[in-house]
C-alpha cells in the first residue's frame, strides 16, 4: 500500500507563537520577560526551547516543549489560524532546512481494477 506524506513547515515566529499559546492554554508558567532566543533540537524527539531575558538568575528563564506537547501546540496553532490539517492520520515531528516540520502520513487507498 502506498503512503502519502504531507509536510507543514513553521517559521520561528510561528513556533514562538504556538509555544506561548500552548503554555497559556495548558496553564504552564511563562517568564514575564522579553524572548532572548529559541533553540530547536532535532533528533528522535525534537524539542523547542524558548529562552527569556530575565533580571535574576533565580527566575525561570525558559520553557521547553517536546513530543506530543509540541505536536499539540502546532496543531492548535494551525486550528486557531485557519490552516487546514489532515485528520485521523499519523503525525511526526522533524526538521526541514533548520525549521520545525510536522509530517502527516496518509495511507492511500489502493484501487484494484475489476473490484
Amino acid at each position: 500500500m502506498s503512503v502519502e506524506m504531507r509536510r507543514l513547515v513553521f517559521s520561528q515566529d510561528e513556533l514562538v507563537s504556538a509555544a506561548l499559546e500552548h503554555c497559556h492554554r495548558e496553564r504552564i508558567a511563562v517568564p514575564d520577560a522579553e524572548i532572548e532566543t529559541i533553540e530547536l533540537t532535532n533528533g528522535i524527539n525534537p524539542s523547542l526551547t524558548v529562552y527569556f531575558q530575565v533580571a535574576s538568575p533565580l527566575e525561570q528563564d525558559r520553557i521547553e516543549i517536546s513530543g506530543r506537547s509540541l505536536i499539540s501546540a502546532m496543531d492548535g496553532f494551525c486550528e486557531r489560524h485557519g490552516i487546514p490539517l489532515p485528520r485521523g492520520n499519523q503525525k511526526q515531528l522533524g526538521c526541514a532546512n533548520g525549521e520545525l516540520a510536522l509530517f502527516y502520513l496518509l495511507e492511500a487507498k489502493r484501487l484494484v481494477d475489476g473490484a
